[in-house]
C-alpha cells in the first residue's frame, strides 16, 4: 500500500536506456505512460536502464508492452519476470494527490485519486502500480470522511482485485462492512450479525492491519449503539441496558486505540460516541447536575461512570479537539480531577 518512493524518478533520468529487438512494426502507441527502472535478471551489469511503459498489459500472463527511445513506435512484449530489478515509477498526478491526503484535504484527495485510478487502469496488472496505490489511498480517504456510499462502492470493485494478497482482499472485506455503518435502528442486528461472523473466524482478526482492524470494531460499536436512542442519550440510559451500552463503549474505544493514533477522523467520532454512552449511564447526569467544586475527596467518592466519563471528555478537550464545542463533553472536561496532584513521587520520598 505504501507509495513508491519518488527518488526512483532520478534513478529513470540518470539510467541509460534499455534497447531490446522487436518483430512488427507499429503505430504510435496510444493511452498513458509509465515510466520504470529496470534490470534483467541475466544482466552481467549492475546498471540500471530506463523504459516507457505503454497500454496494454496482459493481466493473465504478466506481460507488459514497452517503447525505447531508438524505436518509439514499436512496443515490445516482456514478462515482469524476467526482470531483477522493476520499480515502476510514480506519475507526478499521484505524488500531487499523495499531498493533499497527507495534508488532509480528504474531499480534493479522493477526487484527485480517484482521477490517478482510472487513468492508470491498463497498468493495474503490474506490481506497484499506480492504480492500485492510488485506490488504497482514497479508500481511506472515504473512511475517514465517513462516506460510506464511496466507501462501499470501491471496495466492491477495487481494480484488480484478483491480483491482490490474501490479505489486502480482508481488508476489502472489513471497508465492505464498515461501508454497511448506519444510524437506522431497524438494521443494527443484522450489522452485529455481519461483524460477529467475520470477527468469528480467528485468522481473520489476526491478520487484520490495525486500520482495518479500527474499521471492524468502529462498526460493531456502530450497530451495537443503534440500541440507545436519542432519549436516551439525553435523558439516561435505563439500567437494563447498561451492560448493552458497557460493550459499545468498549468497542468504541477499542476502535479508537487500534489505529495507535493515525488518522484520527473516526477515532476522535468513536470517542465522541463513547463519551456520549457514558455520559448517559445511570446515575451519571444526576450526579452532574448535583456536583460543584471537585476536590480529591469528592472525585474519588464520584461514580465510577461519571469519572470515566469526566476522563474521556478531558482528553478529547485537551489532547485531541481543544476547540471542541460539544456542551457535555466540556462541562464533563471541567470536572476533571487529578488524584495525584500534590503527591510526591516515590523517589521524591527518599
Amino acid at each position: 500500500m505504501k507509495l513508491t518512493n519518488v527518488t526512483a524518478l532520478l534513478f529513470s533520468a540518470a539510467a541509460g536506456v534499455f534497447t531490446l529487438a522487436s518483430a512488427q512494426q507499429t503505430e504510435q502507441p496510444a493511452g498513458p505512460r509509465l515510466s520504470a527502472v529496470v534490470q534483467l535478471k541475466n544482466s552481467k551489469s549492475n546498471k540500471l536502464s530506463a523504459l516507457t511503459l505503454v497500454p496494454p498489459t496482459n493481466m493473465a500472463k504478466g506481460v507488459f508492452a514497452y517503447i525505447t527511445s531508438d524505436n518509439p513506435e514499436q512496443p515490445v512484449e516482456r514478462s515482469t519476470k524476467e526482470f531483477k530489478v522493476f520499480l515502476v515509477t510514480t506519475p507526478p498526478e499521484l505524488v500531487v494527490a499523495a499531498r493533499a491526503y497527507a495534508d488532509g484535504s480528504l474531499s480534493t484527495a479522493a477526487r484527485q485519486l480517484g482521477s490517478v485510478r482510472s487513468k492508470y487502469m491498463p497498468f493495474v496488472a503490474l506490481p506497484d502500480n499506480p492504480t492500485q496505490k492510488a485506490a488504497w489511498m482514497e479508500l481511506n480517504c472515504y473512511a475517514r470522511l465517513q462516506d460510506w456510499a464511496g466507501l462501499g462502492k470501491l471496495a466492491a470493485a477495487f481494480p484488480g482485485a484478483e491480483f491482490l494478497s490474501s490479505q489486502d482482499r480482508l481488508v476489502l472485506e472489513a471497508a465492505r462492512i464498515l461501508s454497511h455503518v448506519s444510524d437506522d435502528p431497524t438494521t443494527a442486528a443484522s450489522r452485529q450479525k455481519e461483524v460477529e461472523a467475520f470477527l468469528g473466524n480467528s485468522s481473520n482478526k489476526k491478520r487484520l492491519t490495525p486500520t482495518a482492524y479500527a474499521w471492524i470494531k468502529y462498526a460493531q460499536a456502530r450497530a451495537a449503539s443503534g440500541a440507545f436512542t436519542e432519549d436516551m442519550l439525553k435523558n439516561g440510559i435505563p439500567e437494563a441496558k447498561a451492560a448493552a451500552a458497557t460493550q459499545a463503549v468498549d468497542a468504541l474505544c477499542e476502535a479508537a486505540m487500534a489505529t495507535r493514533g493515525r488518522d484520527m477522523e473516526l477515532p476522535l467520532d468513536a470517542m465522541k460516541r463513547a463519551f456520549a454512552i457514558m455520559w448517559a449511564m445511570p446515575g451519571v447526569k444526576s450526579y452532574s447536575n448535583t456536583a460543584k467544586k471537585m476536590d480529591k475527596k469528592v472525585w474519588e467518592s464520584a461514580p465510577i461512570d461519571f469519572r470515566e466519563a469526566v476522563s474521556l471528555a478531558y482528553m478529547i478537550q485537551n489532547i485531541f479537539e481543544p476547540d471542541c464545542k460539544d456542551d457535555n463533553i466540556r462541562k464533563a472536561a471541567s470536572f476533571f480531577f487529578n488524584a495525584q496532584k500534590g503527591k510526591k513521587s516515590a523517589e521524591a520520598k527518599k
